[in-house]
C-alpha cells in the first residue's frame, strides 16, 4: 500500500489517481461517497492527498518535500488504466503575437457611470401584513 501511495505521489497526483488509491484503501465510507457524488475540487483533492498521507504513514515533512518536485514527467499519468508513458523532453516553443498589453488612451478608455438609484415602488407601510399565526393581520393606524 505504501508504496502505490508513494508512486502516485511521485509520479502521478492526478484526482483520478487519488481517487482509485482511496476506494481501494481508504477506510472512510462518506468520502467515498462525496468523491463518488461531487465534481472534482481543489479540496477534495487536497482531502484525498492527505488521507492518502496519512494511510500509507508519510511523515509531514516528507511529503512537503514530494509535493515540493515536480511530477516525475516520465510517470505522469502512468497509474490511470490505458494510460502509456510518454517522455517529455524539452519546453515548448511558444510564440507570442499581438501586443499582449494594449494601450490604453483616452479614446480606448470605457465611461464610468455610476447605477441610477433603484426606484421603489409600492406603498412602504402597507395596511395588510401576512402573520405566520393568523392568515391577515390589520396594522394599527397612525394618528
Amino acid at each position: 500500500m505504501k508504496n502505490k501511495i508513494l508512486n502516485y505521489l511521485i509520479n502521478d497526483r492526478s484526482y483520478n489517481g487519488a481517487v482509485a488509491l482511496y476506494h481501494e484503501f481508504g477506510r472512510r465510507a462518506s468520502l467515498k461517497k462525496m468523491i463518488n457524488v461531487s465534481a472534482e475540487t481543489e479540496v477534495i483533492k487536497n482531502t484525498l492527498l492527505e488521507e492518502l498521507r496519512v494511510l500509507a504513514d508519510i511523515a509531514m515533512e516528507e511529503f512537503r518535500g514530494i509535493m515540493a518536485a515536480p511530477v516525475s514527467p516520465t510517470q505522469a499519468g502512468s497509474m490511470e488504466a490505458g494510460s502509456q508513458t510518454t517522455e517529455v523532453t524539452g519546453e515548448p516553443e511558444l510564440e507570442l503575437t499581438g501586443d499582449p498589453e494594449p494601450e490604453v488612451t483616452a479614446d480606448t478608455e470605457p465611461e464610468v457611470t455610476a447605477d441610477p438609484e433603484p426606484e421603489v415602488t409600492g406603498d412602504p407601510d402597507p395596511e395588510v401584513t401576512e402573520d405566520p399565526q393568523r392568515e391577515k393581520t390589520k396594522k394599527p393606524k397612525k394618528s
